[in-house]
């Protein structure tokens, strides 16, 4: 293949690619993968019953606060930035499946206060491993971390 097919090849995979890749590729004749190092946790999706209901039990009992939203999506931010999504559906098939479990991260000094006022707010928690977890309203296992 000739250089001009290798850099159009290439660039049908819609990567950016400036002009030190592109020199990289004529020089070497193959495009180089970059390397990826993921820095830290963005976003989680989870289907939901009632987009509402579970973005209120999210900011009532995690402290999340609502970032932004429309008729069957919430967006939920973390303190640290990260983003919990939330789309309504009413195909009950995908509620609470496809997701083990959250693991929100929180200091060990705080989190025998915040799962004691968990219980105080009547949310069942149960050992599963080594954490003790609880359910939101759709049935996602959280614990913290």
């Amino acid at each position: 293949m000739h250089q001009e097919g290798k850099i159009n090849n290439w660039l049908n995979y819609k990567r950016p690619c400036g002009p030190k890749c592109i020199s990289s590729i004529l020089e070497k004749g193959v495009a180089k993968m970059p390397e990826i190092t993921a820095q830290s946790f963005n976003h989680v999706a989870l289907w939901v019953k009632d987009v509402r209901k579970s973005a209120d039990w999210y900011v009532e009992y995690l402290g999340l606060q609502e970032a932004s939203a429309s008729e069957h999506r919430i967006f939920l931010k973390l303190a640290d930035g990260g983003v919990l999504a939330l789309f309504e559906t009413s195909d009950t098939d995908k509620i609470g499946i496809g997701v083990h479990h959250l693991a929100f991260n929180l200091p060990n000094q705080k989190k025998v206060s915040a799962l004691e006022t968990l219980r105080q707010q009547n949310i069942s928690l149960l050992q599963r491993g080594p954490n003790l977890s609880f359910q939101d309203p759709d049935g996602y296992w959280i614990h913290f971390s």
